[in-house]
C-alpha cells in the first residue's frame, strides 16, 4: 500500500506524500513504526516482533489496524 501510493504516477506527488505523512503522524508510535519497518524497509513481521520484543500477533495487529486507519485517512 505505502510503496504503491508513493510510486503512483500522479502529477501531484508532493501533496500525496504530505497526506501520507500527515496520516502516518496520526498513528500511535508502535503501529507507525511497525508499518514503516514492514513497508518501507522490508522487514518481516517476525523481524519486527523480535526488534520490538513483542509477540508476533501483536505486530500483526498493529500493522493490520494501522493500515486500516491509513486507508480511512487517505480515502476522501
Amino acid at each position: 500500500m505505502l510503496l504503491s501510493f508513493a510510486a503512483s504516477g500522479s502529477t501531484d506527488r508532493g501533496a500525496e506524500m504530505a497526506a501520507l505523512q500527515r496520516c502516518l503522524a496520526e498513528l500511535d508510535e508502535q503501529p507507525r513504526r511497525a508499518i514503516l519497518l514492514a513497508y518501507l524497509y522490508g522487514f518481516t513481521r517476525e523481524e519486527i516482533s523480535a526488534d520490538c520484543a513483542v509477540p508476533l500477533g501483536t505486530v500483526k495487529s498493529w500493522v493490520r489496524r494501522g493500515l486500516e486507519r491509513l486507508k480511512r485517512c487517505l480515502d476522501p
